[in-house]
């Protein structure tokens, strides 16, 4: 009687440790082993011109699936942009295509705040990276004039890297514990025009440089520059980080930046038309949160 019991004693044992087991393997793989609703948006980092449109034909991601490095955010770190171009899959992961309108987009309206849903899809596994297509159709408009945007190089591919402080589910609560694993992932693309169009000899050329975000893991700074007549623009800046804004040309002049990191910064006011600059200090950021700048005024 006594075998038997401690047979049946050490059977319930033996199950609840494989029961166990199981359960904390399930757990520790949950994330990126169901669908996910991908949303990827576009914003932009402004600049000095016009009007900036840009040919977008196509839009790409590639997921690792694989359960050995899938959870490893930096195992894609290594993997070299040169190797993916028009390739299917490598030992990184596989390129599926987005859903997305193949068209010119005027990429220079999505600025203090603004973005727009390029594309999306349905995902299983971790995102490493996202291709975008673009076509020859691109124009920068300088003093009402249309100017035709070459290529820089020999290819139209733009690669941008992502990692998880990029992505934001549906339910971000800043928790990297949280288990909101199947909620909706959405991606902000910043389209840097500034730092992406140069003029050499005359033409025009772009040089993509697109920087990924999560809206819900930076911090952003809106306040108003006056008067209108100054055509102001605005730069924030630290020791490790700069971004522009280019306020709206109304009697308010609202601007708005996204995507910084946590940290105190400097802005400086760029006056025009005979108005003189002037620059703020000690301007703390604060992750997930907005930055009330008080309204600066600008004196010619």
């Amino acid at each position: 009687m006594k075998n038997t019991k401690v047979t049946i004693i050490g059977f319930a044992l033996s199950l609840f440790l494989v029961t166990l087991f199981f359960s904390a393997c399930k757990k520790e793989n949950s994330s990126g082993s169901g669908s996910q609703k991908l949303s990827l948006y576009l914003t932009d980092d402004p600049a000095l011109f016009d009007s900036v449109l840009i040919d977008i034909q196509k839009v790409e991601v590639k997921i690792d699936t694989s359960e050995e490095h899938q959870h490893n955010d930096h195992f894609g770190d290594i993997d070299n942009d040169n190797d993916d171009d028009h390739q299917d899959s490598d030992a990184f992961g596989q390129w599926i295509d987005l859903a997305m309108t193949p068209g010119v987009y005027t990429v220079s309206n999505l600025r203090n705040g603004i973005d727009m849903l390029l594309a999306s899809g349905t995902i299983t596994g971790k995102i490493r990276k996202v291709r975008i297509t673009l076509g020859t159709n691109n124009t920068v408009y300088v003093g009402g004039v249309a100017h035709a945007l070459t290529l820089s190089g020999s290819d139209n591919l733009v690669y941008v890297k992502i990692h998880g402080e990029d992505e934001q589910g549906e339910h971000e609560s800043g928790d990297d514990n949280n288990e909101q694993h199947d909620s909706p992932i959405g991606v902000w693309l910043d389209f840097d025009l500034g730092r992406s169009i140069t003029l050499i000899g005359g033409q025009y050329y772009l040089n993509p440089i697109v920087t990924p975000f999560c809206d819900a893991k930076s911090g952003k700074v809106e306040g108003k520059v006056r008067p209108e007549a100054a055509h102001a623009v605005v730069t924030i800046f630290n020791t490790t980080d700069t971004a522009m804004a280019i306020p709206e040309h109304d009697e308010d002049g609202e601007y708005k930046i996204r995507g910084l990191k946590a940290g105190t910064y400097s802005i400086h006011f760029k006056g025009f038309n005979g108005y003189s600059d002037t620059t703020i200090n000690n301007i703390v950021v604060v992750i997930n949160d907005d930055t009330h700048v008080p309204t600066v005024t600008l004196h010619n």
